[in-house]
């Protein structure tokens, strides 16, 4: 491929049509802010290279990253950064044609199929859809993480906002469906913290470098006026390079010489307490979470942090025991404002561990008054159940990003309490398209009965090609028995011809001892598919 000089272009009205629209389908751009991603950048944008348009959008690199861009695109953006990631974003979209936006990071990597994202854009009027994240990390960080987040969007309806935790959300006056779906079909790999390449990149390994070498001038030439600050970047260093136990160690060394500042021990404890948890150091993480109480004049978040690591420990009298020490709502200095309702998650789960199950619901119900998606499926399902309190008390004060935020937990679920949930949404919204489209991504795992059910409800709304039973009858993984009875119900009750093909490869791997039984149920739930008669 001929390189291409990068180019500014100049910002367009988000109003503004695509050029030239691709026959069939909904155009879609990959939109990127990049700063010296040079390591990275072509493993991103080779998994992009079939969108319609790819914006990249540079803030500033002095390595080779522009040149790698244009190799993939004529839209090379030479922008700017002003510390601001929405506002950043928001320039990058400022370039961008397409009708629908893919909003990924330089160390990420899209996997999956594009026609299973092309397949969800727009189903029931949704502006958004969120994917999933799965963030590899270095060893000593602790496992593979995932997430759910916005990164599909309708261009000329959202926009960013915020300036670190940016989030897409609806243009002021634009009059659209503010819920959003899953596409559960693709996820977005993020391998910025994977350690290889961490190494690979050595920009970790390049900061502890420089940090180490300002330490050892300032030691040196005998100047003690900055010595701490020095350390604590030493410390930091260390933490994004993956070298835990030098943190730590360092971190102690700086508690424990001299008398640093309340200010310096407090953000070493918020580094320091969550570095010990994920790494099973538990005496090590309180010992941090006592510094940071005994430095600070605004304990909660402290108790806040405590009542986490405890609820990832299973410690539910732990949870409590540190709530209990955070008001209603309070204040810190720099004006972030903390809520126990923001606990509620964990709370309400440690409430139900202990047999407060009662207490527990009426906690998630607050929560879900206040506007906040009150807590994973499986603790909601728990909870009321063995409370003897049916969810419909919940459903109902749910805001719509809560309802939104629950239905895709409950779509990503591996436990079947998210299906549970979403049948209980579906009773009490028998047509929303949020519910709909996330009870689909558990189409490869229903039982041919829910299969039926949810398809019923699918189809009705008009989304056919999210048939569960579908799905079922073309899923590898699957008894090829169960799949040629799904197929079967699917040609029987909604005369899918798609389903025909599903059924005749299903039927060529069911073993010779297993086809008198299984004709004999196809032909009780569509008489004369397998035996046509003459």
């Amino acid at each position: 491929m001929a390189k291409r000089k990068p180019v500014h272009h100049r910002p367009v009205s988000p109003d503004r049509q695509v050029p030239v629209q691709a026959r069939g389908r909904a155009t879609i751009s990959a939109v990127l802010i990049v700063k010296d991603e040079e390591d990275v950048l072509e493993s991103c944008l080779e998994s992009v290279s079939w969108a319609d348009e790819i914006v990249v959008y540079d803030t500033g690199s002095s390595d080779s990253t522009r040149a790698i861009a244009a190799r993939f695109t004529d839209l090379v953006v030479e922008g700017y950064w002003d510390d601001d990631f929405g506002g950043a974003r928001n320039r990058a979209l400022e370039h961008a044609t397409g009708e629908w936006v893919l909003s990924i990071d330089a160390d990420e990597v899209f996997v999956g199929e594009p026609s299973a994202l092309r397949a969800r854009l727009g189903v029931g009027g949704v502006a958004r859809h969120v994917l999933t994240v799965r963030s590899a990390r270095p060893v000593d960080l602790g496992p593979a993480a995932e997430s759910i987040a916005v990164r599909v969007f309708r261009r000329r309806e959202c926009h960013w906002v915020g300036r670190l935790h940016e989030q897409v959300v609806i243009r002021p006056g634009r009059r659209t469906n503010a819920l959003f779906a899953s596409v559960p079909d693709v996820q977005l790999l993020h391998s910025g913290y994977r350690q290889d390449v961490v190494d690979a990149k050595d920009k970790a390994g390049r900061n502890v470098r420089l940090a180490e070498r300002e330490l050892a001038a300032a030691l040196a030439a005998g100047r003690t006026d900055n010595l701490t600050v020095l350390r604590v970047n030493l410390a930091r260093s260390f933490v994004i390079a993956g070298r835990v136990r030098e943190a730590l160690d360092l971190a102690e060394e700086i508690a424990s010489c001299g008398d640093p500042a309340p200010l310096v021990v407090v953000e070493l404890a918020g580094t320091m307490s969550w570095l010990a948890h994920v790494n099973g150091d538990h005496a090590g993480s309180e010992r941090w979470l006592d510094r940071w109480l005994a430095a600070t004049d605004h304990p909660a978040w402290a108790h806040a942090r405590r009542a986490e690591f405890s609820a990832e420990r299973g410690d539910a009298p732990a949870v409590l025991e540190a709530v209990a020490h955070v008001p209603t709502s309070t204040l810190n200095d720099f004006g972030q404002r903390l809520e126990r309702l923001d606990l509620s998650r964990i709370e309400s789960w440690a409430l139900h561990t202990l047999g407060r199950h009662d207490d527990a619901v009426d906690l998630v119900l607050a929560a879900a008054r206040s506007g906040r998606t009150p807590s994973t499926p499986e603790v909601l399902v728990a909870t009321f159940e063995a409370a003897g309190r049916p969810l419909e008390e919940l459903l109902p004060l749910l805001s719509a990003e809560s309802w939104s935020g629950l239905a895709v937990l409950a779509g990503h679920s591996s436990s079947p309490s998210g299906l549970v949930l979403l049948r209980q949404m579906r009773r009490h919204r028998p047509e929303d398209v949020t519910v709909l489209t996330c009870a689909a991504a558990w189409g490869t795992r229903m039982t041919v009965e829910e299969a039926l059910d949810w398809s019923t409800s699918i189809r009705a709304v008009g989304l056919a090609e999210l048939c569960p039973l579908r799905a079922l009858a073309t899923c590898a993984e699957r008894d090829p028995r169960e799949r040629v009875l799904a197929a079967a119900v699917a040609f029987t009750a909604f005369t899918d011809a798609q389903a025909l093909p599903a059924l005749e490869g299903a039927l060529a791997q069911v073993l010779p001892e297993h086809e008198a039984e299984l004709a004999e149920l196809v032909e009780s739930v569509a008489p004369g598919l397998l035996t046509p008669s003459a």
